[in-house]
């Protein structure tokens, strides 16, 4: 009976190939999972764009064309205002009520913030917010962001009429801004308010599915090197030079955009800040980031 049982055990060297194959198994193993879970993270980011894509469509079939509005300015100092914070027309305002009757405005959202219901942030479930976005860095001044990793923007306050009425610096993170290069087609459809937000029409735009109106955007400088070193706290982009577009560089080394048909798509960085023609538009075959 003795020798039945000695020779039903592993011997040692049995162990060491048992565990040799666990580590080259895991070896195999860790790496697809990880970038089964980048590819996940990116779809859900992909997601986010499309449903705003959908309620822009839904917004504009029942505003007379008109399309969400990307604000006055940037937002990054209180002479670059967005415009008024609690602007019905302004894109992170409108949309998500189209998206969800249930999801509150943007405004709001920043008015609720510290009474009990917080600011989405970063890898916090949220239509703003891609999963893989970090918290916001600031790329020039540390006035660019918060203490709890958000973006300060400045804005009017709510219930503003007037340019003179107060401006507001009010935390924010969005991982999607609007593309800046729809306002070349101002002077051909639309208008500007009294603020200067500009109002723009649909229907006047040619080849609109390879037009992107929103983009994805860097939260932190060091997505890319070298640092990026202009200010992140910014409303818009566009296809622009390596130094001044703020498409992100987290889904390998580019960023997903949202187009005027509702598809999206993804572009790398090198492809945005490639000015192909030499005409400084940054155009390309599939992405006209400067409509004519």
């Amino acid at each position: 009976m003795m020798s039945e049982r000695r020779g039903a055990a592993f011997t040692l060297i049995e162990l060491l190939v048992v565990i040799a194959i666990i580590a080259v198994l895991i070896a195999v193993v860790m790496p697809a999972l990880s970038g089964a879970r980048r590819s996940a993270r990116n779809v859900t980011c992909q997601n986010n764009l499309r449903q705003f894509g959908f309620a822009i469509q839904s917004y504009q079939q029942s505003n007379e064309t008109y399309l969400p509005t990307e604000g006055v300015a940037d937002g990054d100092t209180a002479s670059n205002p967005i415009g008024p914070w609690d602007d019905g027309s302004l894109w992170f305002n409108c949309l998500p009520p189209i998206i969800d009757p249930s999801l509150a405005s943007y405004s709001q959202l920043q008015e609720m913030d510290g009474g009990g219901i917080a600011l989405p942030g970063s890898h916090e479930k949220s239509v703003f917010v891609c999963p893989d976005a970090e918290p916001a860095g600031y790329g020039a001044t540390p006035s660019e962001v918060d203490s709890r990793g958000r973006f300060m923007m400045w804005g009017f306050a709510p219930g503003s009429t007037t340019i003179a009425d107060p401006r507001e610096r009010r935390p924010a993170y969005w991982c999607y801004v609007y593309n800046s290069g729809l306002d070349n087609i101002l002077e051909k459809s639309g208008y500007t308010d009294g603020f200067g937000t500009r109002h723009i029409k649909i229907d006047q735009i040619r080849r609109g599915s390879e037009v992107p109106i929103l983009v994805e955007k860097m939260m932190s400088p060091d997505e890319v090197r070298p640092r990026f070193s202009s200010s992140l706290n910014r409303c818009k982009t566009k296809g622009n030079s390596w130094a001044a577009c703020r498409l992100s560089n987290r889904h390998k080394a580019g960023g997903n955009l949202a187009f005027l048909d509702g598809h999206v798509d993804f572009i790398s960085r090198r492809d945005a800040t490639t000015d192909l023609s030499s005409d400084r538009t940054y155009n390309r075959p599939g992405v006209i980031w400067q409509p004519q």
